[in-house]
């Protein structure tokens, strides 16, 4: 999967996730008067509350465009940086810092943290479970640089021993050097102090400052969760799988001139609010169905009641044909930003169906017991009582943003939210619907001139 390397820095500002998830990287400075200041980072992740093993996490720094991996068991990532002042290094836990690089070709390096003095033994063993080289020795407070190297392509596993605690994490070798076997060497065991000189040829590919913007993904069991932040201090983070957090791929979107969140929701990346693209086209009452939208290459949008307001609260309502770009084919751009979609009619089904299975998807009517509840935003601030079964719980947020009728009148608002999907029948569009007193959700196909809500969904 590609890295977002290209977010803006706005990435900043969005909503931070804490919990537990453990990641550990080091950069070294090769200049001895620096003094080196650490930041750990702790992830672990859940779904639906329950907390699951991570796969790998991949560790971005948006600010300085570099990243590095950990693969399972190793998730603790521990930030080393310059200060001009004297302060030594100083652990305050036992630790195994990630390895860097990794994989890697002939060489990498990792570091061990001690509280206090005393006896480590650091072993390396194969994927088969068989010891290669063991390290046993009294060292004193602090971090200890390690190098492994290994001319054989292959998976090993570290170990690190400290009183009654081990620690364990996973390298793996892509073979090349010398063809000399492998080994197991200390570079550094100064008490606390880091020793640059060593380990910089290594450890220097994940540069890090504080305020640097970081972005990290987490994967487990086929699944993909992650979030943005910028850390001054240790941190304990949580990967959430599942729906109603912000896509790790794209957790900020800006388009026209306005950013949209957005939120995951099973497989799928769907913005978090509904579109407002567009100029604003006055609404004329004929009693007729018509459009007030033409077709002349410049968006243009619906505003409940033709008030503008209504847009920055409730985003645009759109006829079909303008939505789409005034082209049929389903799942095509349309008005959306480039790399998303108008959903399909399987595409909200997919949605529905995650979030309620009991969703009917073949029947032009109202089904389901819940999905309705779990999309819409609770209380009554765009709704009116008693929003049935609001909590939001997969994060779409719908609004009851109305809609515009085909003859040029406006109603519903606060009562019903409308989606157009990409599909159509030979009667009409087709949409879903959510409404204020109803738990479940609703899909149906009506005049194409009517104007109703539009998420997009960004492409696979």
């Amino acid at each position: 999967m590609e890295f977002g390397f290209n977010l803006m820095k706005s990435l900043r500002s969005v909503t931070r996730h804490t919990g537990i998830i453990c990641i550990s990287v080091a950069l070294l400075f090769s200049t001895a008067s620096v003094n080196a200041q650490s930041i750990q980072l702790k992830f672990t992740g859940k779904l639906s509350g329950q907390y699951v093993p991570l796969d790998s996490i991949r560790v971005g720094n948006l600010t300085q465009f570099c990243d590095t991996t950990l693969y399972w068991p190793d998730t603790s990532l521990l930030l080393l940086y310059a200060s001009l002042g004297g302060q030594r290094l100083s652990g305050s836990d036992f630790s195994l810092c990630h390895a860097q690089p990794n994989p890697f070709r002939e060489a990498c390096a990792f570091s061990v943290n001690l509280p206090a003095a005393g006896k480590t033994v650091v072993t390396v063993s194969d994927i088969y479970g068989r010891r290669v080289h063991t390290f046993s020795d009294q060292l004193g407070a602090g971090m200890h640089a390690f190098r492994f190297t290994s001319s054989t392509s292959g998976v090993y596993f570290v170990q690190a021993g400290f009183g009654s605690r081990n620690l364990a994490m996973r390298l793996v070798s892509l073979g090349g050097g010398s063809g000399r076997g492998s080994s197991l060497q200390l570079e550094s065991q100064n008490g606390g102090a880091v020793s640059v000189k060593a380990a910089v040829s290594t450890l220097a590919a994940f540069l890090f400052a504080p305020g640097d913007t970081l972005l990290c993904l987490g994967f487990a069991a086929g699944d993909t969760a992650g979030f943005t932040d910028v850390p001054f201090s240790s941190e304990n983070y949580t990967f959430h799988f599942g729906e109603g957090y912000p896509c790790p791929q794209a957790p900020l979107l800006s388009y026209g001139g306005q950013l949209y969140q957005t939120v995951q929701i099973g497989t799928q990346c769907w913005m978090r609010q509904n579109l407002n693209i567009g100029n604003l086209v006055m609404s004329t009452s004929t009693g007729q169905s018509h459009s007030d939208c033409s077709n002349n290459g410049i968006i243009e949008k619906y505003c409940y009641n033709n008030d503008p307001a209504n847009c920055t609260v409730y985003g645009g309502l759109y006829d079909w044909d303008e939505m789409m770009g005034y082209i049929t084919t389903p799942g095509v751009q349309g008005i959306c930003p480039v790399g998303w979609h108008i959903p399909t009619d399987a595409e909200w089904c997919v949605l529905t169906t995650y979030l309620d299975p009991t969703v009917n998807c073949n029947i032009f009517s109202s089904s389901g017991t819940n999905a309705g509840g779990k999309m819409k935003e609770a209380g009554f601030y765009h709704w009116l009582a008693p929003n049935a079964g609001a909590s939001n719980e997969s994060g779409f947020t719908a609004l009851g943003a109305g809609y515009r009728y085909s003859g040029g009148t406006f109603g519903d608002i606060k009562n019903f939210a409308y989606f157009w999907c990409s599909s159509k029948t030979t009667s009409g569009g087709v949409l879903w619907s959510i409404y204020y007193n109803y738990n479940g959700i609703n899909r149906f196909f009506t005049y194409r001139t009517d104007g109703f809500s539009v998420r997009c969904l960004r492409d696979l």
